[in-house]
């Protein structure tokens, strides 16, 4: 018999009548409420721990509200069916009596953070303290690229500050998950919280999160969750392929295109688990050890100047989120390039030379550097363009 290979929604099709009893709670779980979590609960849920709502209860107060048309655009960068996946999961005997408390979302210019965590009230033993991952801001990509040079972002530091928090409120075992750079600040957290809350927790997911230096995973607190980690990386990963990731790992088959394979909903499920694969792409490698090669000359203060020139340069646009970008390709583009254009050559190399990077890898799927595509730019490619800028 053939294998049914499906996304999350077809998994809530498949095993949304069984509860955490009859099939316990599994990885493809906890990325269901990874996903979940790029959705802006913002005035739906309170940052209360003892104030629950169940996912049935919190599906009927979202399409209610007056808002619910703009919660379901999450942007050009989160999958669009992620509304839909709330509504699938809500309606399920697994995830529909699950209860969710303690949202806490954070957009701060000034500090360059993007950060956001709910806790999920599994049963009466077990919760789970999910953290989002880079959503469609400019500035959550911002906070991202800060990770090159920077030992803890803010998110990082948040996520600690928010374990710690859900441990004290809480009696139960606790599961900590995130997507992307979720993922990322999932582990940190876990890594780095009190002593209390350490012991309390059982697992942590770590879904396509950009990794940390070698030295981060050779340190004592590294080595002392490190059995507890389960990271999972799709067979093309760039995402996860930045800096350094865990030695234990799972690829998963993927039936998204290059980056696109980032999102959890290209991933490819079979029953309760995913469908993995032996090794990751060739393409995935290279980008990981270019990359890394990349920033191995650079010093730590030449690569916050890096970060701080290229985000100037996409800033340039007007736009302060992706899909902005996304709506005004042609308009971005002009002033993105026309900001590069104004910079100093060494600055110029570095910015065009990342644009080139992402572009090879990365295709149309990020609009940030999709708009740089030489189709909008009168077919010329982007150092034509520059010059051309300058000469006038």
């Amino acid at each position: 018999m053939k294998e049914s290979v499906g996304d999350l929604l077809d998994y809530i099709t498949w095993r949304g009548d069984l509860s955490f009893v009859q099939s316990p709670f599994c990885a493809v779980d906890a990325l269901v409420l990874s996903q979940l979590s790029y959705i802006h609960f913002d005035g739906l849920v309170t940052g209360d721990f003892s104030s629950r709502k169940t996912l049935f209860d919190l599906y009927t107060t979202f399409t209610r509200d007056a808002d619910y048309e703009s919660r379901c655009q999450v942007g050009a960068v989160i999958n669009s069916n992620t509304p839909e996946l709330l509504k699938a999961a809500s309606a399920s005997n697994r995830f529909g009596l699950i209860e969710i408390c303690g949202y806490e979302s954070v957009l701060d210019e000034e500090k360059e953070e993007q950060f956001a965590a709910m806790t999920f009230i599994l049963d009466k033993k077990t919760a789970i303290v999910v953290f989002r991952g880079t959503d469609d801001t400019v500035l959550g990509w911002k906070e991202d690229f800060n990770i090159i040079f920077q030992k803890a972002i803010p998110s990082q530091i948040s996520g600690v500050e928010y374990l710690n928090r859900a441990s004290r409120a809480f009696k139960h075992d606790i599961l900590v998950s995130g997507h992307s750079k979720g993922g990322c600040v999932a582990m940190f957290s876990a890594i780095n919280c009190e002593p209390k809350a350490q012991k309390k927790i059982k697992s942590v997911f770590n879904f396509d999160g950009p990794g940390f230096s070698e030295d981060f995973y050779k340190s004592p607190q590294f080595l002392k969750v490190k059995d507890k980690i389960h990271s999972f990386y799709p067979y093309f990963s760039v995402v996860g392929m930045v800096f350094h990731h865990p030695q234990s790992y799972k690829i998963i088959g993927s039936s998204g295109f290059t980056v696109f394979q980032h999102d959890a909903f290209s991933w490819n499920i079979s029953g309760n688990d995913f469908i993995y694969c032996e090794d990751f792409a060739d393409e995935s490698k290279l980008f990981h050890q270019s990359f890394n090669e990349w920033m191995n000359e650079l010093s730590l203060e030449d690569r916050k100047r890096f970060v701080d020139v290229f985000f100037d340069v996409i800033y340039a646009s007007g736009a302060k989120t992706n899909l902005e970008i996304e709506n005004n390709k042609l308009q971005a583009s002009a002033k993105m390039i026309a900001a590069i254009g104004a910079l100093p050559s060494e600055d110029r190399k570095h910015v065009t030379r990342m644009i080139h990077m992402f572009l090879k890898t990365g295709k149309n799927n990020i609009p940030m550097f999709a708009a740089f595509k030489p189709e909008l730019n009168l077919k010329a490619n982007i150092e034509e363009v520059i010059e051309k800028i300058k000469d006038k």
